[in-house]
C-alpha cells in the first residue's frame, strides 16, 4: 500500500514531463515554421511594405492638397514623393545589399574577434556548426527575428499617424521636424531591415549589428529631439507634443535591450549559429 502513493507521483511526473517535451517540440516546430514562411515570402513582405508606403504617401499628398485647397505644383509633389518612394525601397536596398554581402563561406565564418568574452568556449567552423543539434533560427531566437519584422511595420504606423506631408515651402520648423522624422524612419528602417536579413542568413555578425542598431536608435531620437528645439520657429506647443512619441521609442529600444541582450550574450543557440562555438565544460 506504501508504494501506491509513489508509484502514483511517479507516473503524475513522467506524464508532466511528456507533456512539457511535447509543447516545447510543438513550439519548436511553430517557430521554424513562421522563420521559413518570413524568408520564404520576404520578397512579398518588401512588396508589402512598398504598397503601403505608396498608400500613405498618396493619403498624404491627398490630406495636403485638402488643406491648401488648390491644385499641387509639381515644386511640391516631386520632393514628396521621392521622398514617399525613398522609404518605399529602404527594406529593399537593405536586402539586396546584405544578401550580396554575405554570399560567401569566407563572408558567412564567425569573425575572429569575439566581443562576448565572457566564459570558456570550443571555437567550431562554419561546417562544424552546422552539424550540432542547437544550430539555426528557432525558439526564442524566432520570436527576436518576428519581432524585427513587426518592429519595422509598427515604426512605419507611427510615422504615417505623426508626420504630415510637409513641402519644403512651408515653415521653417515644420520642414525641419519633417526632414528629422523622415530621417529617422529611413535609417532605422535601413539598420533594422539590415539585422533582419543578417538574421536569416546567418550571418556571424548579426548580433553585433542588432546591438549597434539599438544604440543608434536611441541615439538618433535624442537627436531628433535636440534638433527639434535647436529651430527656433518652433511653435511652443509642437514639443511636449512630440515628447511621448520620443519618449515612446527610446522606451522600447531600452526595453529591447534589456529583454535581449543578455539572450543574445548567453544563448547557447546564438553561440552557435553565430559565433560558431559551444560552452566548454
Amino acid at each position: 500500500m506504501n508504494g501506491e502513493p509513489a508509484k502514483g507521483h511517479d507516473v503524475i511526473v513522467q506524464l508532466t514531463t511528456q507533456t512539457w517535451s511535447k509543447l516545447c517540440n510543438l513550439a519548436l516546430a511553430k517557430s521554424r515554421d513562421v522563420i521559413r514562411l518570413i524568408d520564404r515570402h520576404l520578397p512579398k513582405i518588401i512588396a508589402a511594405w512598398a504598397v503601403l508606403v505608396a498608400i500613405m504617401g498618396a493619403t498624404k499628398l491627398v490630406r495636403l492638397h485638402q488643406v491648401l485647397d488648390r491644385p499641387l505644383p509639381l515644386a511640391v509633389i516631386l520632393p514628396l514623393a521621392a521622398t514617399y518612394l525613398l522609404i518605399a525601397l529602404t527594406p529593399l536596398a537593405a536586402w539586396q545589399i546584405v544578401s550580396g554581402a554575405f554570399n560567401t563561406e569566407k563572408s558567412l565564418s564567425r569573425p575572429s574577434f569575439s566581443m562576448a568574452v565572457a566564459g570558456t568556449w570550443q571555437r567550431l567552423t562554419r561546417a562544424e556548426a552546422l552539424r550540432r543539434e542547437g544550430y539555426g533560427i528557432e525558439g526564442f531566437l524566432a520570436s527576436l527575428v518576428a519581432g524585427i519584422v513587426l518592429s519595422i511595420f509598427v515604426r512605419l504606423g507611427q510615422y504615417a499617424l505623426a508626420m504630415p506631408a510637409v513641402p519644403l515651402q512651408g515653415p521653417d520648423w515644420a520642414v525641419a521636424l519633417f526632414t528629422a522624422m523622415t530621417a529617422d524612419l529611413l535609417i532605422m528602417t535601413f539598420l533594422y531591415s539590415t539585422c533582419l536579413v543578417m538574421a536569416l542568413r546567418g550571418a556571424p555578425l548579426f548580433p553585433r549589428m542588432l546591438l549597434y542598431t539599438w544604440l543608434y536608435d536611441i541615439c538618433m531620437q535624442l537627436g531628433i529631439a535636440r534638433y527639434a528645439m535647436s529651430v527656433a520657429s518652433m511653435p511652443a506647443e509642437i514639443a511636449p507634443a512630440m515628447q511621448p512619441f520620443l519618449d515612446g521609442n527610446i522606451k522600447k529600444v531600452l526595453i529591447s535591450v534589456a529583454i535581449w541582450l543578455p539572450y543574445l550574450l548567453l544563448s547557447k543557440r546564438i553561440n552557435l549559429t553565430f559565433r560558431h562555438r559551444v560552452a566548454m565544460a
